[in-house]
């Protein structure tokens, strides 16, 4: 059965001789089932959004299309009124993001692309990047490893245009506790950091193995 639901809610207070101040009109078309959305169907919300797609006891539930009024849209899988499964999502500013919602947030595999041309790869959790993945900046740099609350922590390695790489451990996007650095020459710092320093003891060797100099760093600067 198809059929045509027009909402109306109103707002605000009447003038006194009782004219209407404010109307917001919501709509469907489509498919019932004793009495609500059921099949396919288009909703039409008051504030400019719109529906398009499947129904299952009055909720969002198997393929849809969402589009927002800000010009955000959404192409994938519904569950009982949420994004959840395999979708895409456009963002109107040019963002996009490919993969898998869960009550309506990135949740699972996914790959999020930016305007500027920067690429994560990866996992997520609630909306954040968060377990493994691959960052790639627009300019060429690249990050590969463990993530937590969108930003580096755990092991990871991170590769420069001008040739550096660093391979160890992160806190909070910065490099923290043991670590290898390399500059494009082939050499080697071997040591500690902290708060994205050098900072501990350390061995410097050049690509043949050569030592090169040991000692200590404390924030940055040689003792």
């Amino acid at each position: 059965m198809s059929n045509e639901l027009i909402n109306f809610e109103y707002k605000g207070v009447p003038d006194p001789d009782f004219k209407l101040r404010y109307i917001s009109i919501s709509k469907y078309e489509g498919d019932w089932k004793n009495d609500v959305r059921d099949g396919k169907g288009t909703f039409e919300y008051a504030n400019g959004d719109k529906y398009v797609g499947d129904w299952k006891d009055d909720l969002q539930h198997g393929k849809g299309i969402y589009f927002f009024h800000t010009g955000d849209r959404y192409e994938g899988a519904y569950v009982q009124g949420e994004r959840t499964g395999a979708g895409i999502y456009y963002h109107a500013n040019g963002n996009k993001y490919v993969g898998n919602f869960k009550d309506g947030m990135q949740h699972g595999k996914g790959v999020f692309t930016w305007a500027s041309g920067a690429v994560y790869d990866g996992d997520w959790k609630d909306n954040q990047r968060d377990g493994r993945g691959t960052y790639k900046w627009n300019v060429g740099d690249s990050y590969e490893g463990e993530w937590k609350n969108n930003q580096f922590n755990g092991q990871g390695t991170l590769i420069m245009t001008d040739g550096t790489k660093y391979k160890g451990g992160f806190v909070n996007g910065m490099e923290e506790g043991n670590g290898i650095q390399e500059d494009k020459n082939g050499n080697r710092y071997e040591g500690f950091f902290k708060q994205g320093k050098k900072h501990g003891p350390f061995v410097e060797t050049d690509k043949n193995g050569k030592v090169i100099k040991k000692g200590t760093y404390k924030m940055g600067r040689l003792e």
